[in-house]
Order: structure tokens, then sequence, then C-alpha cells
């Protein structure tokens, strides 16, 4: 998927708005309840507020193209479990840069009851839809996605 003009604008507003987690990286933090508009509480699905996102220099020039990817971390391995040690140490960042890649990276949280330990649904714990395309989860990432890139995936 070709990252396109709405990306640069969520880049010069949204990102510029999150917060740099650390100055000398592209890494950033944004929060995705103002994209999903409310339509559920994420807590309900075991997902975090918070989505990380990895934009290499020459992917904030418009005239370089990019391609979106989305990381999934394994269980316990959210930013709210572990801090930023899946984020920054798993390799991606390096690829994208090589690759003129973005890395979206969603977050479970582990959230007692209902997520106990930060995983992605793979039991059916959001429903019985949990491992198609209308998924809990997996609609709250391809709606980010859909908010990214400008081009409709659901």
């Amino acid at each position: 998927m070709v990252v396109i003009a709405t990306f640069r604008s969520f880049i010069e507003t949204d990102v510029v708005n999150a917060t740099r987690v650390n100055t000398s990286s592209n890494l950033h933090r944004f929060n995705i309840t103002e994209i999903l508009q409310a339509e559920k509480k994420l807590t309900d699905i075991g997902m975090d507020e918070v989505m990380c996102i990895f934009v290499p220099n020459q992917c904030e020039n418009a005239k370089t193209r990019c391609k979106l990817h989305v990381a999934l971390h394994g269980c316990t391995q959210g930013v709210s479990t572990i801090g930023e040690d899946f984020v920054r140490n798993t390799g991606y960042n390096e690829v994208a840069v090589k690759n003129n890649m973005i890395i979206l990276y969603p977050q479970a949280k582990a959230i007692p009851h209902i997520n106990p330990i930060g995983c992605w649904d793979w039991i059916g714990s959001t429903g019985e839809l949990f491992a198609t395309k209308r998924g809990p989860q997996i609609v709250v990432i391809m709606k980010v996605v859909e908010h990214l890139t400008g081009v409709s995936v659901l």
C-alpha cells in the first residue's frame, strides 16, 4: 500500500502534536481515540489507546513514495507492559529506513478479565468475528490505516 497525501497531512498535524519518543529518532506515539471517534472503548477489546509509528526521514519528504507496514507485537510485548523494547529493538525500523517504509505499531494491552497478558485476539475473546476482517481489533487497526493513507481498506 502506498502512503499518499493524506499521510503527509497526518505527519504535519497529528504526529507533530504527538509525543516525540526520542528527539533523535523518528519514532512517535499518538492517541487513536480521535481517529476512531469513540465507536467502542478500546479497553473492551484489549487494545491500548496509543499506537507507535516509525517514520524515516525520507518518508517525511513528499517526493518519496513510502509503503506502510503494520507490525503486531506478541503477548506481553505492548508498550504498556515492556515499554519501547519491541518498537525499538525488533529491527523493523532499520528495515524501514532502507526500504522507504513507515511502520505502524498497534498496541494490544493487558487488561484484567479482558486481555490479561496483552495478546492480539487469536482465541475469540472479542467475539466470533475475531479471525475475520470484521474482528474488533482488526477493524481498529484498519481504520487507523485508512486514516493514515486515505485509502479505504475495509
